[in-house]
């Protein structure tokens, strides 16, 4: 298992079991428990929504053994109590975070309304992704506990909206919109260009949107080019244009094509100190890249890359 994998795997034990300490301690102050205990005939079902696909870090490759540990600790603790069974649904045609999001509420609806055997109590456990706002409105019309890992929304502070939505997450995406306009306001940067990357991992795809119009509701002027890197790498005309807009720029892509974009900004003259750029490093994981330059040789004006 890479270094990678295994951070991830570590992350989602402990997500998933925090959620089910969640789950065992609602039950275990309940008088249903209490007059079950030492006859474990209350049943728990757990039902995961993922995919199979490496394109993100909420993937089942990476998320599945954590699950399955987790399962494995809290049945070990709980035993005497009741039943945990657990539900991993995934589509093959479910490729990435956006499928996910199309195909969430097909998926789950489908088990849920064709199950025969029906749990005392029934959990949405998901790690989380452009799903999680979907499986949320499920899971209040059913009256389901719902708990995300690695995704939370503003809706989370409306409990008209969001009655049986928790997460585990230490970090969201409102935390980073929070931190940047911090820095922002700090240095009275007002006008500021946005880059990012529509190919790059969803999260970042999400995170721009969230921080561009959390920006311009504070009447600032923010611009955005959103590129494709499947397409091309070449960012001249970008630059160009960001030239002409600020000299502020956020960028938020893949580490290695913020390099690129980096090293064409200075073939330019765009890296003397005038211009500012700004990156997010998330987590350790071959979908964000590395930000450091270690991977870099710049000689004799040259810079090479190793590809993601």
């Amino acid at each position: 298992m890479s270094r990678d994998a295994a951070g991830v795997k570590g992350c989602c034990h402990g997500m998933l079991l925090w959620g089910l300490f969640i789950v065992c301690s609602i039950l275990e102050v309940t008088s249903v428990v209490a007059a079950t205990t030492h006859q474990p005939n209350f049943t728990v079902e757990i039902i995961t929504l993922g995919f199979v696909h490496p394109t993100s870090t909420s993937s089942l490759v990476y998320n599945g053994p954590g699950f399955d540990t987790a399962v494995r600790d809290v049945r070990r603790k709980f035993r005497t109590s009741f039943n945990i069974t657990h539900t991993v649904l995934f589509d093959p045609i479910v490729k990435d975070c956006w499928d996910m999001g199309d195909h969430c509420d097909e998926m789950v609806g489908r088990y849920f309304y064709r199950r025969s055997v029906l749990p005392n109590m029934t959990v949405l456990i998901v790690p989380g992704c452009a799903d999680a706002v979907y499986l949320n409105k499920l899971a209040a019309q059913w009256n389901l506990l719902f708990i995300t890992g690695v995704v939370a929304d503003p809706v989370l502070r409306d409990k008209n909206l969001a009655p049986t939505w928790i997460t585990t997450t230490p970090v969201q995406v409102p935390s980073f919109v929070a931190i940047f306009l911090a820095i922002l306001q700090k240095f009275n940067w007002t006008t500021v260009y946005f880059v990012s990357d529509e190919k790059a991992n969803p999260f970042y795809v999400g995170f721009a949107a969230s921080l561009l119009a959390a920006f311009k509701a504070r009447g600032h002027h923010g611009s955005r080019w959103v590129t494709n890197s499947a397409r091309s790498t070449d960012y001249g005309d970008v630059l160009e244009d960001f030239r002409k807009i600020s000299r502020i720029c956020v960028f938020l892509g893949h580490a290695f094509h913020m390099k690129l974009f980096l090293a064409q900004a200075s073939a330019k003259g765009m890296t003397d100190g005038e211009f500012i750029y700004f990156g997010l490093d998330t987590f350790h994981n071959a979908n964000f890249g590395g930000f450091m330059w270690e991977n870099v040789n710049i000689s004799s004006e040259s810079v090479k890359f190793k590809p993601p």
